[in-house]
């Protein structure tokens, strides 16, 4: 992966506690996961450009995001999402301090909203937070560590997941070309893949990839050219299975790579294979002697049908 410096302090509330160790990332995902990996409990908060974002993490977990934008803000983003409208957000708001309790809360003990529908309210909010950040660039990083934060509205999105969601909705092809570096690097799971979709919803063209990449390694530069999904769309799904640590890219060595190797076919022998497969179906239906069927003479006997027979099932 392609790094550069981005701006990193660390406030270590609680002496007491190891400090989060981070490496400078040049990328917003690679730092969510490394406060993933490292377990961090913590305010991770991000500025751009006047922009402040803040990601809560309890033990790696990306627990809750708010953000200074007004769009972004709860009670905005349930307005504008038609869930309740000012007249009730007027309402609820007299109500905090009686209740003291945050606004959802009040939102529930008013009936306005059911706690199932806060915290998927909640996840949708703090999903679209997060993703938004995927793209900036050297932002200024901070994290300040606590002992323990609220939990309560816990999102209820595993973080990986959230993660690997909001990179395959990058649009920019060149800023994934930039998140992967080099194209022709191999690629090799970390886990098992029945691992990887216990922990990931996958669809079609992810399982797809996720199948070739568990036969044997491949490069980037290879899964695209074989054609069957989109340039953009192996981008994402290499860079968010790199970032949730499922994949790992090691640079490409000749000595293992065999050209006569069966194991190792290029796009060109997987179609004139899928051509030969095509014809003797052909052959089969039009009922054509079996003669003609294993390629032998028709005055062949038992033998060179055997015989032709296993050679023909070994191509």
């Amino acid at each position: 992966m392609v790094t550069k410096q981005n701006i990193l302090r660390i406030e270590n509330k609680w002496p007491n506690n190891p400090s989060f160790i981070a490496q400078k990332h040049s990328f917003i995902s690679s730092i969510l996961a490394d406060c993933y990996k490292k377990r961090c409990t913590g305010t991770l908060t991000l500025k751009n450009n006047g922009i402040i974002k803040s990601i809560h993490f309890s033990s790696g977990e990306i627990i809750f995001a708010a953000s200074n934008l007004p769009k972004e803000q709860f009670s905005e983003f349930l307005v504008s999402s038609r869930i309740i409208n000012y007249q009730q957000l007027e309402i609820a708001n007299k109500f905090l301090p009686q209740y003291q309790l945050d606004l959802g809360q009040v939102l529930v003990k008013l009936a306005y909203l059911d706690k199932d529908e806060l915290k998927s309210l909640t996840t949708k909010l703090v999903s679209n937070i997060v993703w938004s950040t995927l793209t900036w660039q050297s932002p200024e990083v901070i994290f300040q560590e606590h002992q323990q934060l609220n939990d309560k509205l816990k999102i209820s999105k595993p973080t990986l997941q959230l993660l690997y969601e909001g990179i395959l909705q990058i649009e920019n092809a060149g800023f994934l070309k930039q998140m992967l570096g080099n194209l022709d690097s191999q690629l090799y799971l970390n886990e098992t893949s029945s691992k990887i979709y216990q922990s990931l919803n996958l669809e079609n063209e992810e399982a797809f990839i996720l199948s070739c990449l568990d036969s044997r390694p491949y490069t980037t530069k290879a899964l695209i050219e074989m054609g069957s999904i989109s340039e953009i769309n192996v981008l994402r799904i290499i860079c968010g299975l790199l970032e949730t640590g499922f994949l790992r890219s090691l640079p490409f060595d000749k000595k293992d790579f065999m050209p006569n190797d069966s194991r190792f076919l290029d796009t060109g022998s997987i179609m004139k294979l899928c051509q030969e497969i095509d014809l003797k179906i052909k052959d089969i239906n039009f009922c054509v002697s079996i003669y003609k069927l294993f390629e032998v003479d028709d005055n062949a006997d038992i033998k060179q049908l055997k015989d032709s027979y296993e050679r023909l099932a070994r191509k």
